[in-house]
């Protein structure tokens, strides 16, 4: 069986989001999202149509975790720097603690960054806390490179990109 085939997306619903809230309280995901509210708002905002894109990432058809791809549009602080119109940033997580180390993170994001990019996108960003090598390590080989430290409200990171 192929990547593409275990590795898929579903649209969040409403009724995912106690999951979502449950992963977010996960000591490996908790130590770089302290603030739960933030993320659980906007995925109910975008599920209500605000223009973001959050997923359930599937593996074998099993909810393991959740990432969200939101245009950026110049402002706030998840705008980072001005990027091109039409650049997506997205926020990402495994929640199933046993789908950690596995290389399921980098399958999943560089999927749909891939997606995007081929739909138009002209870059794919994410801004992970600088310290969490994890992330930043799933990113790079997801084919995302370095593009600059970013203030966040949350501490210093490590914007990545994607082009191609």
């Amino acid at each position: 069986m192929t990547s593409e085939a275990t590795h898929t997306f579903r649209r969040l619903a409403s009724d995912d989001i106690a999951l979502v809230e449950a992963w977010l309280a996960e000591r490996h995901v908790a130590k770089w999202f302290r603030d739960h509210g933030e993320v659980v708002a906007d995925a109910r905002a975008d599920i209500g149509g605000a223009g973001g894109h959050p997923m359930l990432m599937l593996l074998a058809g099993v909810p393991v975790g959740f990432v969200a791809a939101r245009p950026l549009t110049g402002a706030g602080p998840s705008a980072c720097r001005v990027e091109t119109y039409g650049t997506m940033a997205l926020t990402f997580f495994i929640g199933v603690t046993a789908a950690l180390g596995a290389g399921h993170g980098a399958r999943f994001v560089g999927q749909l960054a891939a997606g995007l990019l081929e739909a138009g996108c002209p870059r794919v960003i994410a801004s992970p806390d600088a310290r969490n090598i994890s992330a930043i390590g799933c990113l790079g080989r997801a084919n995302f490179k370095p593009a600059g430290m970013v203030d966040l409200p949350r501490g210093r990171g490590l914007k990545m990109a994607r082009t191609e």
